[in-house]
Parts: C-alpha cells; sequence; structure tokens
C-alpha cells in the first residue's frame, strides 16, 4: 500500500513559499544580466545594502527609511514597482528601529558633586 506522491517541482515550492522582495529583486537583476556594482552604480547604494536587501538582512543597513529606500530605487532600476517593493519590505517586520534602552544618569562619584547651595544658586 504504498502511495506515490506525484513528483513536486519547483511551481510546487513557489507557491508555498512565495519569493521575498530581496529575491525578486535578485531575480530581475540577473534576467537582466545586471551585477550588483552596476546596480550600486545605478542607484549610488554601496553593494553591502544591496547584498543585504537581496539576503533580506536588513541589520546591514542604518535604519527602516534607508531600507525602503534602497530597495525602492534597487526596484526602479530593475523595472520592478517600487511601491509594492516598498510595502512588502514594511511589512516584513524585520525591519525595526533599534530601541535605546533607557539607562539613568548617576554620578560615579557623589564626592565630585557640587555642594548643594552651589547648585541652587545655579
Amino acid at each position: 500500500m504504498d502511495a506515490k506522491l506525484p513528483d513536486g517541482g519547483a511551481d510546487d515550492n513557489a507557491s508555498l513559499f512565495p519569493k521575498t522582495a530581496g529575491e525578486r529583486l535578485q531575480d530581475a537583476r540577473e534576467s537582466l544580466g545586471l551585477s550588483l556594482a552596476e546596480i550600486a552604480e545605478r542607484t549610488r547604494v554601496p553593494i553591502r545594502h544591496l547584498e543585504g536587501i537581496e539576503k533580506s538582512d536588513f541589520s546591514t543597513l542604518p535604519s527602516p527609511t534607508y531600507a525602503i529606500g534602497f530597495a525602492k530605487a534597487y526596484a526602479r532600476a530593475v523595472g520592478l514597482d517600487e511601491a509594492m517593493i516598498g510595502r512588502e519590505i514594511r511589512g516584513t517586520g524585520h525591519v525595526t528601529r533599534a530601541v535605546p534602552q533607557y539607562q539613568p544618569l548617576e554620578p560615579n562619584d557623589p564626592k565630585r558633586l557640587p555642594p548643594r547651595g552651589l547648585a541652587m544658586v545655579g
């Protein structure tokens, strides 16, 4: 009773796992026969940031605003819909701004503080 499963090709995987915006940008670039260096020259975006976009590794980018802007410039350069790419990058949830942790200001040495009377006058 061994049931044979139909041979699942690349199309089955594509429907189960849609390509990321970065993968679509890379596919469009490769179909045009362009290198990352050529895209970097056209968009004036550093190659390391373009690589990060293609790999969906947004930690290499300076901020969410830059990530979206660079991805839209990349989309424009390869003929994809830049608004759609921007929405997808924004919607991934991976493009987040690092929130600085609160660190209270505490003097290192209380002896170095000015006298209270002087502080009240100032």
